[in-house]
């Protein structure tokens, strides 16, 4: 795959203008180290504290644990929500691998195998010829790809006629019963993953309500294309976290940060998003707007403003990731547009299991499990949400298995403490 498109991947974004109620940071400076540059597309957060619990709407939605202020390591984070397009890669990527380990099987697609390896290495420079595979007019090809596509009329809405069902990713993960005594259990899960969008979403999501052309259109159409992906479950965008892993690693970590050691891309904690977002440029209190230079007022989240009004911030449905004003850390939309998976475990007494340094509740919730279980933390609030659910002081949740229309996501990957502070300067 040709370098140029996995800087695109790497992108992703959030803006910020939210209440701080509850979740508070401690004074720090964004930081931008020119010598170690982080994944293209992320920014660096600098090590800080916040305080997290669960503020109230009504009796409710009271969390029955205490706040608590816990600290978290310097990481990187991405811009922007994930789009269409960076999303659309990953699939493409599935796509394309598929088609030529499993129909194709033409060793010209595969790099040589000079070290005796069982694996052969798809020649990526070659699928990328834009006539290689799916426009190549070799009749012999073309007749190994007929699988691939639907027949007759099972061809999915939004799908470009490639049976989406066959794209699927085999995603890995450590096993959380691994023990180095119990050798009767594996390491490494590994479980295909279907990476395509459900989008169908937006009619499931809003019965009695004309929505056809998001359906058909919102993730396929490129006018699309920096708009947040939506319709992700909790294990997609893990995935896609893990993909993206592989392609830092493997083609652009040597290129662009060969001092940064290789680590995980993920789903941030619930600790990580809050404390992001809480670092604001100007304007802290979503029920305000933005005044620029001209005095003219500006809406600054894509959000509901009251029953039924949803286009006073100037869009109806979700906004293009790079819209409004970026918060301090150049964060956009870290309030509104599309609510964003986290990588908790969600729990009304959260706070009192979690540790004071760099928190996280985890569970990777099999299928059979109860759907208590598949709770996962989701933050920001979403285009079709009230000014209660855009604060990050509110936190919500989702089923791990349930995509929907209005929950996105964005990935973060750990970063050296790159910012000294003058507490740990050295005195002449």
């Amino acid at each position: 795959m040709k370098i140029k498109l996995f800087y695109l991947v790497v992108l992703a974004s959030a803006l910020a203008g939210c209440s701080t109620r509850s979740y508070r940071t401690g004074r720090v400076k964004a930081s931008h180290d020119k010598t170690l540059e982080g994944p293209p597309g992320m920014v660096y957060v600098p090590s800080g504290s916040v305080l997290i619990g669960q503020p109230e709407l009504d009796s409710s939605f009271t969390d029955s644990s205490t706040f608590k202020k816990v600290s978290l390591s310097a990481f990187y984070m991405d811009k922007t929500e994930v789009s269409n397009k960076q999303y659309r890669q990953f699939v493409n990527w599935v796509r394309d691998s598929i088609a030529v380990t499993a129909y194709i099987k033409d060793k010209s697609f595969f790099l040589p195998n000079k070290n005796g390896d069982s694996i052969a290495n798809i020649n990526w420079r070659k699928i990328t010829d834009g006539k290689a595979i799916w426009k190549s007019t070799n009749n012999n090809i073309r007749e190994k790809l007929r699988g691939m596509y639907y027949t007759g009329k099972a061809k999915r809405t939004g799908a470009n006629e490639i049976n989406v069902a066959l794209l699927n990713y085999n995603y890995e993960y450590l096993n959380p019963d691994y023990t180095e005594k119990n050798g009767n259990v594996e390491r490494v899960i590994r479980e295909p993953i279907n990476v395509y969008p459900d989008t169908t979403v937006w009619a499931r999501d809003f019965p009695n309500s004309q929505n056809s052309q998001m359906t058909e259109s919102y993730f396929s159409n490129p006018v699309y294309d920096d708009y947040p992906v939506v319709g992700v479950s909790w294990k997609q965008a893990r995935a896609f976290a893990a993909w993206r892993t592989k392609i830092w690693r493997k083609y652009v970590h040597t290129l662009l940060s060969p001092k940064l050691i290789q680590l995980q891309i993920d789903l941030p904690t619930e600790a990580q998003w809050a404390y992001a977002a809480t670092e604001q440029i100007g304007i802290i209190d979503t029920t305000k707007k933005v005044r620029n230079k001209s005095k003219t007022t500006l809406p600054i989240a894509n959000y509901k403003q009251e029953e039924g009004d949803y286009t006073e911030d100037g869009a109806v449905y979700t906004a293009p990731v790079t819209s409004y004003a970026p918060n301090k850390f150049g964060l956009y939309n870290m309030a509104g547009n599309v609510a964003e998976w986290t990588m908790n475990y969600y729990t009304l007494s959260a706070t009192a299991f979690i540790s004071d340094l760099n928190p996280v509740l985890t569970y990777n919730a099999k299928e059979n499990d109860a759907p208590e279980m598949k709770k996962k933390v989701v933050m920001g609030g979403c285009w079709k949400d009230i000014r209660f659910f855009v604060k990050p002081t509110t936190r919500t949740f989702e089923f791990q298995d349930a995509p929907k229309s209005y929950i996105g996501f964005r990935c973060v990957m750990p970063a050296p403490e790159i910012l000294i502070s003058e507490k740990t300067r050295t005195r002449n």
